[in-house]
């Protein structure tokens, strides 16, 4: 399995951090592209340590960057999505194992490809303690429903602005993006 690399910014609090926030960049781009929203998000979380991998695939269609997963051929884009996902799950368990953090006390912002691959990862990191009952009951819910696990473990979307109305709801109960 690929291992992932990037710029890395400790907490601007100094000392341990007590979060730990990931930055995926998109393709053809690479962790040095995101680590400077580090110097924004920085002043608001002063304990939270700021990590901006490069994805594990270069960009050979630019002849610089990085992907997280190939575009092409279109049949074999999920499974790339899938390996793309194991890869930024077992990046993660490392860190927080490293620094004594959980998987509560992490964030994943990805931008277009990266935030494919964290899309697909969140639901799948190891659960923190409490998290495994909802994953459970999720996972029965969406076999019960003939979806199957896979489509069970799909995250709420976050809508970007408004309110919430049962208007704004989906068949499955989530928002509306």
């Amino acid at each position: 399995m690929p291992t992932l690399a990037g710029p890395f910014r400790e907490p601007l609090a100094g000392g341990a951090p007590d979060a730990l926030v990931v930055l995926l960049h998109g393709i053809g781009a690479n962790g040095e592209d995101l680590i400077g929203l580090a110097d924004a998000l920085a002043p608001r979380f002063p304990r939270a340590a700021f990590h901006a991998p490069d994805a594990p695939h270069p960009y050979a269609e630019a002849g610089f960057g990085y992907q997280w997963f190939p575009r092409e051929p279109e049949p074999a884009r999920l499974d790339g999505v899938r390996a793309a996902s194991e890869v930024v799950n077992a990046h993660l368990a490392a860190l927080l194992d490293a620094r004594g953090l959980d998987s509560r006390r992490c964030v994943l912002i990805g931008f277009s490809q990266g935030c494919m691959a964290a899309l697909h990862a969140a639901p799948r990191m190891a659960p923190a303690r409490g998290r495994r009952r909802i994953q459970r009951r999720a996972a029965r819910r969406g076999n019960a429903a003939g979806r199957g696990a896979e489509q069970a473990a799909v995250p709420p979307r976050a809508r970007r602005r408004g309110h919430r109305r049962p208007a704004d709801r989906d068949r499955r109960g989530f928002p509306d993006a």
